[in-house]
């Protein structure tokens, strides 16, 4: 697979903090959506997405360890043909900025992008908000999809199952930062 990076250039290619929120704004912000935070990343840049204030969000509710499925952090991955992503994208910079980043994430986000002009983004979404958690936690998953999934230059798939601090939802690698269900 394309995804032999070693620890020491992974940790050479991306910052380890949340840096301040840009002005740039990518083309289109899918409806329901909002830009939380675009961080210039090599020749492109990092974007958080989250649910709009205007779509409105549910209340984190109360994690309660019998309801969590079993089968939680299985990560079932299931590939897909559709909404591709550039695996240099991936590869090259969304992987490396999940491995290397454990600040805790803003209030509802809902995926995490590496965008550049010329290639398609590469986003890692999920189908709900995960309360407390660290973008490094999306890294397994993440990578789980891409390794498996990667066809080609082209990556596409979700991690059904995927436990995130608690949280039992389902993980998406595609090129757009919605539509992970």
């Amino acid at each position: 697979m394309h995804f032999a990076i070693t620890t020491a250039l992974v940790l050479a290619a991306a910052g380890t903090g949340l840096a301040a929120p840009t002005t740039s704004q990518p083309a289109e912000v899918p409806a329901g959506l909002e830009i939380l935070q675009v961080i210039p990343q090599g020749e492109g840049e990092i974007v958080i997405y989250g649910d709009s204030a205007t779509e409105g969000t549910t209340a984190n509710e109360e994690l309660n360890p019998a309801v969590i499925n079993k089968r939680c952090g299985s990560n079932q991955v299931e590939c897909h043909t559709s909404n591709q992503a550039d695996w240099t994208n991936c590869e090259g910079a969304l992987l490396p900025y999940l491995y290397n980043n454990q600040g805790t994430m803003q209030t509802s986000p809902r995926s995490v992008c590496y965008t550049i002009n010329r290639y398609p983004q590469c986003c890692a979404s999920w189908s709900k908000d995960a309360p407390g958690a660290r973008i490094g936690q999306f890294y397994n998953a993440a990578l789980k999809t891409y390794n498996t999934c990667l066809s080609g230059s082209v990556v596409s798939g979700k991690s059904k199952d995927t436990n995130i601090n608690g949280v039992c939802l389902t993980q998406c690698l595609s090129n757009r930062p919605d539509g992970c269900n």
